[in-house]
């Protein structure tokens, strides 16, 4: 009897330490790091040369909806909406959807830096506010 409950002890202290939680670590990004970046984007569809958008002086505008981030761009391009965010050593880091995009982007008060593909569409930017 001794044996089973330690196996059964075993056993839910298993399923509890490998059980998946999908908001795990997601934070809420403070307002300072909301706001207007400035900086190097480029953007490009496919790898299609006539989709190419390369500008020194892009912007992109980071505002937030509780804890989804929405990212809109400058040169009209379309916006990345419903990102969300972990705490990352001062600043944060994206985390990825479902089908894998929007990880690696990293933000701080005064700095944002990615390179991602969404649907295809790829999109570079390193700046500041």
């Amino acid at each position: 009897m001794k044996k089973l409950v330690s196996l059964a002890f075993i056993f839910l202290c298993l399923m509890v330490s490998c059980k998946k939680s999908d908001n795990s670590g997601i934070v809420e990004l403070p307002q300072e790091v909301l706001g207007t970046f400035t900086g190097n984007l480029s953007y490009q569809i496919n790898g299609d040369a006539d989709s190419q958008v390369d500008n020194l002086a892009g912007t992109v505008t980071v505002t937030k909806n509780g804890k989804a981030v929405k990212f809109s761009f400058s040169d009209g391009l379309p916006a990345i909406d419903n990102l969300k965010f972990r705490g990352n050593a001062g600043g944060f880091i994206s985390v990825a959807d479902e089908g894998g995009i929007a990880a690696g982007i990293t933000i701080t008060k005064n700095a944002l830096n990615f390179g991602i593909d969404v649907g295809g569409k790829q999109y570079a930017f390193q700046g500041a506010k």
